[in-house]
């Protein structure tokens, strides 16, 4: 699997997760083979007002963070 052109960068966590325009998060990680291995992140929750989150692992402070999914593909289509 490779890194579709239309996937988003998710912002301050350094190129680690990607986002497709459906909401769908995908982890970039390099093996010891310097290739890249691209998974899929299932653990996306909804809150009470139907909005999609997860929590993403900062690999600078390595802790986890909200990323709020349905805030930020709201604020890509306002611009």
């Amino acid at each position: 699997m490779k890194i579709n052109s239309k996937w988003l960068e998710v912002p301050h966590f350094h190129g680690r997760y990607y986002l497709d325009k459906k909401g769908n998060i995908y982890s970039v990680r390099k093996s010891k083979f310097n290739t890249l291995i691209i998974r899929r992140k299932k653990q996306i929750y909804t809150d009470y007002l139907g909005k999609k989150y997860t929590y993403l692992k900062d690999k600078q402070t390595d802790k986890s963070r909200r990323f709020n999914i349905s805030q930020y593909l709201a604020s890509l289509s306002d611009s």
